[in-house]
């Protein structure tokens, strides 16, 4: 939704201040403008509703599991909703319905037990949830009222399906005490087909992942170098020195449309220099590559192994590490080297203060003090008194530091894990030509220090030489 998530904030506010402008000012105040802002309003809290119960809005501890009644449950650590009547509240300010608000309280995980629960004071969500989306995307220029009563409207919009097909939609609110409220959550509203769609939800065909990783892996038997070569952008010379006499998945790690991990057992007769010989179990994973457009190999190497940019999110989420620190810079800056932070322009040094303020606290569209980033940049980077005032990235009207958004970028890497000896690291990362690293381009020691204030600061990023 557009133009709606755009007012999720907003919403927040206005649901604590002023939800019905009935509540503030009596009905002869409303005008169809007003109704229909207020409208807007509620559905873009019925969509962050849905979010919450229905998708993956309730942030949880997945690193804490605690049994309730029998099932296991994760901590929420939500900064807004806190139990179970924080949530209670904000329905009963969304929908008009008492059995609604009842039944999103009531939701289930796949197994059929409460999706929330609250013990001790603490707010806990399932560890088994199912995610979902709404699937349709409102048009919000679109909207407009149709009737209006005394005490409740009706509005008319267009809505966009998965598959492109387009939608009227009517939904109505009516007028509480309290305000006005939704009549039905925008998942049973009333839809009239314009136009079909092309019939497909996805851009990704059904079992997309599965036929990549079993195309992969007959081509590894076959011997086929240029379909290997094809798949992950690689050198075909390269894999036509491989002989493997027998490839198999015999553990499925997580299998979607759109990606799979998998544990795969090999018979190499000859490696050519990319894999181990004799039988040895690999972990392959296929995913969507954006560079290509579809999905493709990514990872295979050894299932002994492990490499940090390729752990399980919930291994590294919350964690104080040091390759944290350096996947992060590196998704910025590249293989940007430095021996001394010293050297780095004043710009990345501003920057990555800011995302690392922003990545703790969440708070990426407020303006930081100058003495926070100063004190940030002594953090990350141990350079005292740090002024970066003269840096893009400062605003005079606002008097601080404002984060230009901008997305990160993604490298064929290996990361190993880090080397931590006496509140020292070193973060060894290997940059290849291809997907599955097998042509190597260079490498980059990282070194880091603990920081009395906690956390890890960035010393040096040097090229590592030759026999290193």
């Amino acid at each position: 939704m557009k133009g709606v998530r755009k007012r999720l904030l907003a919403v927040l506010l206005c649901l604590g201040l002023c939800l019905g402008l009935a509540a503030c000012g009596g009905a002869e105040a409303e005008t169809d403008e007003e109704l229909t802002e207020e409208f807007s309003r509620l559905l873009a809290a019925d969509f962050e509703v849905y979010y919450l119960f229905y998708s993956d809005g309730l942030p949880v501890d997945q690193s804490v599991t605690r049994q309730v009644d029998g099932a296991d449950y994760h901590p929420v650590n939500s900064t807004e909703y806190k139990s179970l009547e924080d949530l209670r509240r904000l329905l009963e300010g969304i929908y008009a319905q008492e059995s609604q608000v009842e039944a999103l309280m009531a939701v289930k995980d796949p197994h059929g037990i409460p999706l929330l629960a609250e013990e001790d004071g603490v707010l806990y969500r399932s560890a088994s949830r199912d995610i979902y989306a709404l699937g349709y995307e409102v048009d919000e220029s679109t909207i407009r009222l149709e009737a209006r009563e005394e005490d409740r409207t009706s509005f008319v919009f267009q809505e966009t399906g998965l598959d492109g097909s387009l939608y009227e939609t009517r939904m109505s609110m009516a007028r509480s005490s309290q305000g006005w409220r939704l009549e039905e959550p925008r998942s049973e509203a009333r839809r009239e087909i314009i136009r079909e769609g092309s019939g497909e939800s996805s851009a990704i065909p059904e079992g997309e992942a599965r036929q990549t990783a079993e195309g992969f892996l007959d081509a590894l038997t076959s011997g086929d170098a240029v379909a290997i070569a094809e798949m992950t952008m690689g050198d075909e010379g390269i894999w036509s020195a491989v002989h493997v006499s027998r490839a198999e998945i015999t553990q499925v790690n997580e299998e979607l449309d759109s990606q799979g991990d998998y544990t795969v057992t090999l018979q190499v007769e000859s490696g050519g220099g990319i894999l181990e010989e004799g039988e040895v179990d690999y972990r392959l994973h296929v995913g969507f590559d954006p560079l290509s457009g579809r999905v493709a190999p990514l990872y295979f190497q050894p299932a002994d192994r492990e490499y940090y940019n390729w752990l399980d999110y919930a291994d590294t989420v919350g964690e104080d590490s040091p390759a944290q620190v350096v996947e992060g810079f590196i998704s910025l800056y590249g293989t940007q080297l430095f021996s001394s932070p010293e050297e780095l322009p004043a710009e990345t040094v501003t920057e990555f203060a800011i995302v690392q303020m922003a990545e703790a606290t969440g708070e990426w569209d407020r303006v930081y003090t100058p003495q926070e980033v100063a004190d940030q940049v002594e953090i990350t980077f141990g350079l005292a008194a740090f002024d970066g005032s003269a840096t893009p990235f400062y605003s005079q009207e606002q008097g601080g530091y404002i984060m230009w958004g901008r997305g990160g970028s993604s490298f064929n890497m290996l990361m190993e894990m880090p080397e931590i000896q006496d509140g020292q690291a070193r973060v060894r990362v290997g940059f290849y030509e291809d997907l599955l690293c097998t042509v190597p381009e260079n490498a980059v020691v990282y070194t880091l220090e603990q920081a009395p204030q906690g956390g890890w600061r960035l010393l040096s990023a040097l090229a590592e030489s030759a026999g290193q």
